[in-house]
């Protein structure tokens, strides 16, 4: 959020789910506000193209007539707008692991997330 009292509010509640030790989250700024010093981080990015045909096929996220054109639109005014906020913006962590996620599936982007943790970390991962 980019209200300063619903961020101050939820911070300590994000990080109260890492208690345990293990956790997975996702968010604009989870690796460079909420956890700073976790010890895997990733970025995940994708072409406009990409993100726009996969948010065309979640038809519940979707104006009724939303065309390519206009969620292409949509998302780069949120990416404009949330990198440039005040507040938690959004920015990729100096010791984040970027990754492109454009041609990937789902599976295919948790395999290479997992690959890329440390090798004692993976066994946790597996299935």
């Amino acid at each position: 959020s980019a209200i300063p009292l619903v961020r101050q509010f939820l911070r300590p509640v994000q990080r109260s789910a890492a208690v345990s030790g293990w956790i997975v989250m996702e968010g604009r700024d989870i690796g460079t506000v909420v956890f700073p010093d976790a010890r895997c981080k990733f970025f995940l990015t994708a072409s406009l193209e990409a993100r726009a045909r996969r948010r065309l096929a979640q038809t519940a996220e979707n104006a009724t007539g939303a065309t390519f054109a206009s969620v292409c639109a949509d998302l780069v005014a949120r990416d404009k707008r949330d990198a440039g906020r005040e507040i938690a913006p959004l920015k990729k962590a100096d010791d984040a692991i970027s990754v492109d996620t454009s041609d990937m599936t789902i599976d295919e982007v948790v395999d290479h997330v997992i690959w890329k943790l440390p090798a004692e970390l993976r066994p946790a991962f597996r299935i």
